[in-house]
């Protein structure tokens, strides 16, 4: 039974924050790579890394940490290349946009991903592989006094040179307000970690083996 502070809070969500958070929770729960994942990895507690227990805004949090190469997932860009390769293929056609085989070649060892940088919710830059990505993420509130366009126009004033993608993630894949962004939705994402895992399971298995 979950204590009444938390019974409180989970009543004061909204339905689409609810469908959100079963999309997580769903990729969590009895789930054997994430299990060998946390055998692997002592600092590792997925309720932490979505802020959870503090009840702050979990699905950024959730978002920043699965994609951060250097987080305590201890799977390096594993997370990280997938998610850049799909937004690279939904900008497929555009002017600049990188490739899907381009996304592939870059390293990404040293990328960061920031969280509210200049109001941004999700940055990921890495000057090694030269290409920025701004995310925006929205799921109870709507984009509201140009935010799409305003963020975009920051990212191209700081990173001129760099290669750029940007997202719009809502939890139905609404259209964003400026075409230079592509919509993502949540149903995607989670579809898109829980094959990550899958596919590294051998290797979580391999891992957890310990060396004679």
């Amino acid at each position: 039974m979950r204590p009444a502070s938390d019974e409180a809070a989970w009543g004061s969500m909204s339905e689409s924050d609810n469908q959100v958070l079963n999309e997580i929770e769903a990729f969590v729960l009895d789930n054997p790579d994430l299990d060998r994942l946390e055998s692997l990895v002592d600092e590792f507690n997925p309720f932490t890394a979505m802020g959870w227990t503090r009840q702050e805004t979990r699905h950024s949090t959730f978002l920043r940490w699965a994609l951060d190469p250097n987080e305590t997932h201890g799977q390096g860009p594993a997370f990280l290349r997938p998610f850049l390769k799909h937004l690279a293929f939904l900008m497929r056609g555009r002017a600049k946009a990188p490739s899907v085989v381009d996304v592939d070649c870059w390293d990404l060892a040293n990328a960061e991903v920031i969280s509210e940088w200049n109001n941004i919710d999700i940055l990921i830059r890495c000057d090694e592989d030269n290409f920025v990505t701004a995310i925006e993420n929205k799921v109870e509130s709507a984009e509201h006094s140009n935010q799409l366009a305003r963020y975009r126009e920051i990212v191209q004033h700081h990173y001129p040179s760099h290669i750029k993608l940007f997202g719009y993630l809502t939890v139905d894949g609404e259209p964003p307000s400026d075409t230079e962004y592509v919509a993502l939705n949540y149903t995607d994402l989670a579809q898109l970690l829980e094959k990550v895992a899958r596919q590294r399971q051998s290797q979580l298995r391999r891992a957890s083996v310990p060396v004679r």
